[in-house]
């Protein structure tokens, strides 16, 4: 693809025509409890929320992706996790985009949060519980990270339905690998559908190496997994040409039978997507 150029979000609902939406599924930078010994304010209250270790890493990839054509962002959505916001804070400034919002759904899987509690505070206390940040010491981690370019989280549009509830569904703390990787896949099938599909937006979403996987899983498909996914690997997926399969003629056929007061016809938001650029991971299919 050729190089991606900024441009304004579009409103709610409304397709900018003149360009063309995608979505960038990226894993956060290297966490700093790799080092067993690493400690850092919070740990032995919050010790699921490791801070990351390597800066220069999120700069590094965000300029592979602009010199891949992926450097235009309208929007960042991001996990609630320090190391996911530290990761997004570093790409915002270095590509230039200050729109962020948070959503839980994309979050850590639970089974790993419960790993890391039974390991600090032992096997009766690893409940999967998660005590997420304030906003405001959100906000305080994306300024810092961004040196000022990010101030404040972008609040969620009023959800359209159910499964796009603002600030996106606080997992629960039982989940197992299965259940994580199935509430990533479906939140990213909305993120997609709301803003590449029907606004054409281009998203760069900061999420864990399951969130990775999953988005290969929902837009590969075909019993693809991702699998090796180093720190920072990221995939861009992207509509195939003219492969809109409905969306636009089942909205029109809901709203003319809602003004001819017959019952509307039950939508197929279908669409068919790409894996246009990756890397920092590899792929089996099974």
């Amino acid at each position: 693809p050729g190089e991606a150029t900024m441009a304004t979000a579009s409103p709610a609902g409304k397709a900018d025509i003149r360009k063309k939406g995608y979505m960038v599924v990226i894993r956060h930078s290297v966490r700093l409890d790799n080092d067993k010994k690493a400690t850092w304010p919070g740990r032995n209250e919050r010790p699921y929320d490791s801070p990351i270790c390597d800066k220069k890493l999120p700069i590094d990839q965000a300029n592979v992706m602009k010199k891949k054509g992926y450097g235009g962002f309208d929007l960042i959505v991001c996990s609630p996790y320090t190391r996911c916001l530290q990761t997004a804070a570093l790409i915002a400034k270095q590509i230039g985009v200050s729109r962020l919002r948070v959503n839980k759904s994309i979050g850590e899987v639970r089974r790993c949060v419960r790993k890391i509690q039974k390991a600090v505070w032992g096997p009766d206390k690893a409940d999967g519980k998660v005590e997420y940040l304030s906003k405001d010491s959100m906000e305080s981690i994306l300024k810092e990270f961004s040196d000022g370019f990010i101030t404040k989280i972008e609040p969620e549009e009023k959800p359209k339905n159910e499964g796009e509830k603002a600030l996106g569904v606080d997992p629960e703390p039982s989940e197992n690998d299965r259940n994580g990787k199935v509430r990533m896949m479906s939140a990213m099938r909305a993120l997609f559908r709301r803003h590449c599909v029907r606004c054409n937006d281009r998203v760069l979403l900061v999420t864990h190496g399951d969130g990775v996987d999953a988005a290969v899983r929902e837009f590969v498909g075909n019993g693809t997994v991702a699998y090796d996914t180093a720190e920072c690997a990221w995939g861009a997926y992207e509509l195939e040409e003219d492969k809109i399969l409905s969306s636009n003629k089942d909205e029109d056929a809901a709203d003319e039978s809602k003004e001819n007061g017959e019952k509307s016809p039950k939508k197929k938001e279908k669409v068919s997507v790409k894996l246009a650029a990756y890397e920092r991971f590899q792929m089996i299919k099974l």
